[in-house]
């Protein structure tokens, strides 16, 4: 999906159901998780985030899409994060939300 950052073209990629192995209770645990990226339209990758559900937990994208972005904005600048997230929910169809 296409945000703009700073008045430049950018892109949030994600990609659901990425397999992972967390240690649940000492044993190492497969899950799943969901990755996030920033990217130029040329391929290069500003910054990705990994965020992984509990062996537990349901999975769900809108979840898992959210987590990662926190993940992948925490240490942006305010400004950078608000347009960002704005462009996220514009492109989901929830301004204002």
């Amino acid at each position: 999906m296409k945000v703009s950052i700073n008045g430049q073209e950018r892109y949030l990629v994600f990609k659901h159901n990425v397999p992972l192995t967390v240690t649940w209770r000492g044993e190492p645990t497969p899950t799943e998780g969901t990755l996030a990226r920033i990217e130029a339209r040329g391929g290069e990758v500003f910054g990705e985030a990994l965020a992984a559900k509990h062996p537990l937990d349901q999975y769900c994208k809108e979840t898992g899409r959210k987590v990662a972005m926190q993940y992948l904005l925490r240490d942006l600048p305010r400004e950078m994060r608000q347009q960002v997230w704005l462009g996220y929910r514009a492109a989901r169809g929830k301004v204002g939300v």
